[in-house]
């Protein structure tokens, strides 16, 4: 499905779990679909008894977000027999919905080489709601938290996961 063939659809980002070490073939097969999807990966090397190999494994075990409709969310299970299982609301019992922002922020964050910069808050604490106003993470919207004894900003998908990340005080603004 090209997305943007599809702009009059409400096309929202679902979490959906997988079954072990199928991530990459299932984002394979979205990709074959043209359907956005989003995979967090990250290169490990692996150590054998008389080698060492660079592979690329899933930064989430058993997660593959999907950005679709509802119907385009049965297609993939019903026509296309993917082995795929959308989270759920609790509440509606529909399937889960990322909000765009946080989803976008995660992304972000996943997709960053750059991290671990030292919290230095003097009015800020912890549990305020921040936006990071300054360097490569501007835009970005969490919550403070420590974090071995370490404040750090969170951006968190409800229900699903949450992603933290170290930066200057001087680059957050409270919201």
């Amino acid at each position: 499905m090209d997305i943007n063939k599809v702009e009059h659809i409400d096309l929202h980002w679902f979490a959906a779990k997988t079954r072990p070490r199928q991530e990459k073939s299932i984002k394979n097969r979205l990709d074959t679909l043209d359907i956005v999807n989003f995979v967090p990966l990250r290169t490990e090397i692996r150590q054998w008894k008389y080698r060492k190999k660079k592979v690329i494994v899933p930064v989430i075990p058993h997660l593959v977000f999907i950005r679709s409709d509802y119907k385009t969310c049965n297609d993939l299970i019903q026509q296309h027999g993917m082995k795929i299982w959308f989270m759920k609301d609790l509440v509606s019992k529909q399937n889960l919905i990322v909000p765009e922002k946080q989803m976008n922020d995660f992304i972000f964050l996943m997709n960053a080489r750059e991290g671990n910069v030292e919290v230095l808050s003097t009015n800020l604490k912890q549990g305020d709601k921040v936006l990071v106003t300054e360097g490569v993470f501007k835009g970005i919207e969490g919550e403070l938290v420590k974090i071995n004894n370490k404040q750090k900003v969170v951006v968190n998908l409800k229900g699903i996961i949450a992603v933290s990340v170290e930066i200057k005080s001087l680059f957050l603004e409270k919201i």
